[in-house]
């Protein structure tokens, strides 16, 4: 077995006597603050206690305090032995402490008060009690100590949820940063479970490739960053070992697995996830011997430990390894085990996407209001027509300053494409234009929560539904500007992608609970659109998509919005085909916005629109030509 307790060493002994640490009856204020120090002491790289001895120590010092009622004592070893058993991932026995230091919060300092939180919520995460996380969550969102929620998602498998919020609100770290590697390392995991095994890599690789790095540029003075990145190099290399693992290639996973282990002395709950998969590398290349040493480990290792993920592949790992060694009473028990435990992740996992679904708007408004006060731009009274004009304003200056960006795009297209000798400038105004596309993104996205906050204030309900439509419309531009920030093709824009994620967005906005519309996409995943072309053709689908869900799926539990965008002889062909039951001809308002901004969009791209609307439904069809470009 790789795991035993080890006696205590005489430094560490000698340092037990000279500070006195024996027995429960340490009460003086002098010794309490030696304990206490003596507790930092394992935070540098020279440790002084080892941790199995520094929890029993404390949690004799904390019993002690407990049952005398010396609650002063009591507060000052709280968050020490909550971290021992953090760090060992001990979570039933770190729950009752914490929740003692929650209800003394405002006795503690800011900065204790917020690894309290921290802690708290991630000890119910890893319990799968994800509605006591989530109102963790959300003290936290008031304080202004976190501004994303994708843990939550994630916990509660809503990892397309998760991988947006992440990508929308996680700060993105600055280059050779150490803090700044959990980013790659969060974001590949999230990818990793939604079994998007070839994104997972491709953001491990580049926190590897940062990590080495940083490894590389820091002095050998520098200790402590070079364990943190030490770390970090040893923890890419075992993720990309799982992904290895993912794809069934077990014997390739090895090698990085037990670097990760060798470079890894900082994690507990990593090491012990790390034996189980060497475990299952060894057993499936029916190196039974070596996978019994890592089975084992792990297994010890587990004792009187309460975390998730390991038991879920502890569990399914033993059915394999009893199965192999014909043990079959012993694999029937821990496939039965695994089961049940499965049956009840599944169970609570789906409770709390109810919990999560109904918290999500609480969520949202929590950010409003917070950004609201950090930036003092509450309005309070406002007339109805005052915001309708206010909102229409601000779209119209919003689609000028679109139009003017779209203006300089081109000249700067121009200008580029008829110099080929100024190399370097190009590269330059390439790494500006990425610049502007995402600055762009986040105007669009501060005003969209401005009309938020304009939205949540207001009771008209016309006045509510005309704020949403403007808000799509600026959400169907920002998603043209974050896909030219995120790639490295500032010409085009692949229509596949953007129109699923538009239509999804607008279907999870609109789509009623109970009703079940069936989004049918028919495009062809080879063509692209420059710039101006996708922005009137997405604000064009954003109408007419937003029209069918308003509309079409009123008082009925199933339909089938079809969305077709395809090239046949040179001639772009757009088609949007509801199954409601239509509408009057008479009925239809010609001056609404919304078909003024289709008749306008089509004008932009010299298309001819035709429309059918009978008791099948409504059918809109749209048709153009771009000669002047060489497109797919």
């Amino acid at each position: 077995m790789l795991v035993a307790s080890q006696p205590l060493s005489k430094k560490v002994q000698d340092k037990i006597d000279q500070i006195g640490l024996h027995g429960v009856n340490v009460t003086a204020s002098e010794k309490n603050v030696k304990l206490l120090v003596a507790f930092c002491d394992t935070s540098s790289d020279n440790l002084i206690f080892p941790n199995y001895y520094l929890e029993n120590l404390l949690a004799l010092q904390y019993q002690f305090a407990q049952k005398n009622n010396l609650e002063e004592y009591r507060l000052k070893l709280a968050y020490p032995l909550a971290s021992i058993y953090h760090d060992q991932s001990k979570f039933l026995k770190e729950l009752p402490v914490l929740i003692y230091l929650q209800s003394n919060l405002t006795k503690l300092s800011s900065l204790t008060q917020k690894y309290v939180l921290v802690k708290l919520e991630q000890v119910y995460r890893a319990m799968n009690e994800l509605g006591s996380a989530m109102e963790i969550r959300k003290l936290r969102l008031n304080r202004g100590e976190v501004n994303t929620v994708w843990e939550i998602y994630r916990d509660c498998e809503l990892y397309n949820d998760a991988i947006y919020d992440y990508r929308i609100n996680q700060p993105f770290p600055k280059k050779y940063n150490i803090i700044g590697l959990n980013y790659y390392s969060f974001f590949g995991d999230l990818f990793f479970d939604n079994n998007e095994i070839d994104s997972a890599i491709k953001y491990y690789e580049i926190g590897l490739k940062n990590a080495s790095e940083i490894l590389a540029r820091l002095p050998p003075s520098y200790s402590v960053d070079r364990v943190d990145a030490t770390f970090w190099l040893g923890n890419f290399t075992g993720s990309l070992g799982k992904c290895n693992m993912a794809k069934g290639n077990f014997a390739k996973a090895i090698q990085p697995l037990l670097f990760d282990l060798a470079s890894n002395e900082k994690s507990p709950e990593n090491k012990t996830y790390t034996w189980l998969l060497l475990s299952e590398c060894y057993l499936e290349g029916n190196e039974l011997t070596k996978s019994k040493l890592y089975y084992d480990s792990a297994k010890y290792d587990m004792t009187g430990k309460s975390n998730k993920r390991d038991l879920v592949k502890f569990y399914k790992l033993s059915t394999k390894y009893y199965t192999k060694i014909n043990k079959n009473d012993s694999a029937l028990i821990f496939s039965q085990k695994y089961i049940a435990y499965m049956d009840l992740l599944h169970a609570n996992v789906q409770k709390n996407q109810v919990l999560l679904n109904i918290g999500k708007l609480e969520i949202k408004k929590n950010r409003a209001d917070l950004e609201a006060t950090k930036k003092s731009l509450i309005i309070e009274k406002s007339s109805s027509m005052y915001q309708k004009n206010y909102l229409l304003l601000s779209f119209f200056f919003l689609f000028a300053t679109i139009i003017l960006v779209v203006l300089l795009y081109q000249n700067n297209i121009t200008k580029t494409r008829s110099n080929k000798k100024i190399a370097l400038e190009v590269e330059r105004n390439d790494l500006l234009l990425k610049e502007l596309h995402h600055r762009v993104k986040n105007n669009l996205q501060v005003m969209y929560s401005l009309l938020n906050m304009q939205k949540r204030r207001n009771d008209n309900e016309s006045t509510r539904a005309l704020i949403t439509s403007v808000q799509n419309r600026i959400q169907t531009m920002a998603l043209v500007h974050q896909n030219l920030y995120t790639t490295e093709n500032f010409e085009l824009v692949e229509i596949s992608s953007y129109v699923h994620t538009l239509v999804n967005h607008l279907k999870m906005i609109y789509q009623i609970e109970g009703n079940n519309v069936d989004i049918d996409f028919k495009i062809d995943p080879n063509l692209k659109l420059p710039i101006d072309q996708i922005i009137s053709l997405g604000l064009i689908v954003n109408e007419v998509v937003s029209n069918s869900f308003k509309y079409a799926y009123i008082n009925r539990q199933n339909g089938i919005l079809m969305v077709s965008v395809n090239k046949v002889d040179g001639n772009f062909l757009i088609e949007i085909k509801d199954d409601g039951p239509g509408i009057d001809n008479s009925k239809i308002n010609l001056s609404n916005l919304g078909l003024k901004l289709i008749h306008l969009m089509s004008e932009q791209l010299k298309a001819k629109h035709d429309y059918t609307y009978n008791d099948k439904g409504v059918a809109h069809y749209f048709k153009f030509r771009l000669d002047h470009l060489n497109l797919a």
